[in-house]
């Protein structure tokens, strides 16, 4: 495969004892390159004579070759490679700001970098999983709070583990973690009843009310953050929620009913199968194809409060009437429709049992709907 360049007579300016006839060189073939009509052959011969210059002995030649690479689209990794080993400075600028590298090489280059390489690494502008994974496993805890904290770093759940194996405790993340909208829900869950804990310990040792107190108003915000994190979580067959609920001794009935009345019924159906022993598809056929009767046999296998069953069951139907209809809907939406079906759709619930659910909607439900429900009790007052 031929050249239109004459190779020898480019390297022999690239050794030229003149600095700036080795700094246009270096200009002139990086803008050859940009021209974007080389051939393979000529651009095979450009970047051996670029890689010549990167080991330049002045550094001037080599910054030059450093802004050119960074600004251009045509300078091939080769040459930002090469400069990625150059001294400190200009590693890691090209480290940082060179859009050309492939994931795999950074990859590559992170396991085997220093500190400030790695640094340069995390501050880049695309940050995928698989190398901020690589930082986060090979980095020290300063590398590791960098690409938690970079807004351009894109981390899975195996990232968020390698934080865990390697560097302690998320909770010792906590700030930068809070900040994350990626943060996998398991992992949100632990630094919420982490927080809470502290919280209540530290409520107790200022005595800022009776311990009794002070452990319900803890638990239950501690219940609201974790309902806030279920309500944002799409479950399928992931069970990893529930599992780490269960664990935490968190899978509380007030819970259930908290994400029952935002229609969280994924959520439910995922608990109750966990609750009940049974599988999975037995599960959603008794919650939402065998009626009342199906339902009411399964609620009795997990063990929950009888008294908590009316309201589950009004969930129940109205999702499972929302369900046929394939319609979208919000958890507005949805306790609105819980209010009408208690109002309008169960004879055998006496005034009393209805009043009851429908203070369990107020305490539980969005505030739309608490407020719709106020409205209700009151005109419910005054008919009587």
């Amino acid at each position: 495969m031929s050249t239109s360049l004459d190779v020898s007579y480019l390297l022999g300016v690239a050794d030229d004892p003149e600095i700036y006839t080795r700094v246009r060189l270096v200009m002139q073939l990086c803008e050859f390159l940009d021209e974007g009509e080389t051939t393979v052959a000529d651009r095979d011969a450009v970047v051996q004579v670029l890689l010549r210059l990167s080991e330049d002995v002045s550094s001037v030649v080599r910054r030059t070759l450093l802004s050119k690479t960074i600004a251009s689209t045509s300078v091939p990794e080769d040459i930002a490679l090469a400069l990625a080993a150059d001294e400190e400075d200009i590693a890691c600028e090209v480290l940082q700001e060179y859009d050309g590298y492939a994931d795999s090489t950074l990859v590559g280059v992170a396991r085997i970098s220093d500190l400030p390489r790695q640094l340069a690494i995390a501050k880049r502008r695309k940050l995928p999983s698989c190398i901020a994974q690589v930082l986060i496993e090979r980095g020290d805890p300063k590398v590791c709070r960098v690409v938690l904290a970079s807004p351009h770093s894109q981390l899975n759940r195996a990232a968020y583990d390698a934080v865990e194996r390697h560097h302690g405790p998320l909770s010792n993340f906590e700030k930068i973690l809070a900040k994350r909208r990626d943060l996998p829900p398991v992992y949100a869950i632990r630094m919420v009843d982490e927080v809470s804990s502290r919280l209540y310990e530290h409520a107790a040792r200022k005595q800022w009310m009776k311990p009794g107190a002070a452990k319900q108003v803890v638990a239950d915000a501690c219940e609201q953050g974790i309902v806030r994190i279920i309500a944002k979580t799409d479950f399928g067959d992931d069970v990893s929620v529930v599992s780490e609920l269960m664990k935490r001794e968190k899978l509380t009935p007030s819970l259930l009913l908290r994400a029952a009345c935002i229609g969280k019924m994924d959520f439910v159906e995922q608990s109750i199968c966990e609750l009940s022993g049974m599988p999975g598809s037995m599960v959603h056929s008794m919650m939402f194809a065998r009626g009342a009767v199906g339902f009411k046999a399964l609620y009795a296998k997990t063990g929950l409060p009888t008294k908590l069953y009316p309201a589950m069951r009004v969930a129940v139907d109205v999702y499972g009437g929302l369900l046929k209809t394939s319609g979208d809907w919000n958890a507005d939406q949805f306790g609105r429709r819980m209010i009408e079906r208690i109002l309008t759709q169960y004879e055998q619930f006496s005034e009393a049992d209805k009043k009851y659910l429908l203070n369990m909607l107020k305490r539980y439900a969005t505030a739309d709907a608490g407020h719709l429900v106020d409205q209700v009790l009151e005109d419910l007052a005054i008919a009587a």
